[in-house]
């Protein structure tokens, strides 16, 4: 999806999503979701992504997999925002900044900070920005030992 390949991502996600549904394993579904609702955001397949987006939120509610839980929300207002749907672009962009200020998880931290950018009709100002980055700047770098 990195270098522009959406369709190829599309259809690579898609079968994994469904090969994780059927045997494999099942805390990947909701990551894959919400990688495929990017990719088809991107593509702009904004129904699939919509509803994938969706899904992959529900999923990782359903499961209390709260680690997916800011990106779903981000990917998922990218669309809504688009569409000028911005009431429910904003909700998103505000759980997803919400939620990556919990986890304080450095990918979870870009993909709100993305969609408050992606999204600034709706977001409305610039406070959920600052937030993201104030909450990027209490994590911990590794060190190297």
């Amino acid at each position: 999806m990195w270098n522009g390949e959406y369709d190829a991502a599309c259809r690579n996600l898609s079968e994994s999503a469904a090969a994780h549904r059927r045997s494999g394993l099942p805390s990947v579904v909701a990551p894959t979701l919400g990688y495929l609702a990017d990719a088809e955001y991107r593509a702009g397949r904004w129904d699939e992504a919509i509803a994938h987006s969706t899904q992959a939120l529900s999923l990782a509610e359903d499961t209390d997999h709260t680690s997916m839980l800011a990106l779903t929300h981000a990917v998922a207002a990218y669309p809504l925002a688009g569409r000028r749907e911005f009431a429910a672009a904003r909700r998103h962009v505000r759980c997803a900044v919400e939620y990556a200020r919990q986890l304080a998880d450095a990918n979870d931290l870009a993909y709100a900070m993305s969609a408050s950018q992606r999204c600034p009709r709706a977001c409305g100002s610039i406070r959920n920005s600052s937030l993201v980055l104030k909450s990027a700047s209490k994590l911990r770098t590794p060190t190297r030992r």
